[in-house]
């Protein structure tokens, strides 16, 4: 998996410049990129600690989509 950055100063000023939902829709494309990619990785053979591990990320993958929709809501509430 490549190694990415997410500033959330950055990100949180992406989403409240974004009427058009844009932003908001390309930071979910990503955490959806990740979840495949938690989901390809969980089914591999691993050993119980990397998969215990893996489950986390996929809570906190889920968790941040949440936070990204609610957030942007919150922001545009029309």
């Amino acid at each position: 998996m490549p190694q990415e950055s997410f500033h959330v100063v950055e990100l949180e000023r992406k989403l409240k410049q974004d009427n058009s939902g844009k932003a908001r829709d390309d930071i979910m494309h990503k955490l959806g990129e990740y979840r495949t990619q938690l989901k390809d990785l969980s089914g591999s053979g691993l050993a119980p600690e990397a998969f215990q591990a893996i489950k986390k990320l996929q809570r906190a993958v889920d968790q941040a989509e949440v936070i990204v929709h609610g957030y942007w809501l919150a922001m545009h509430p029309n």
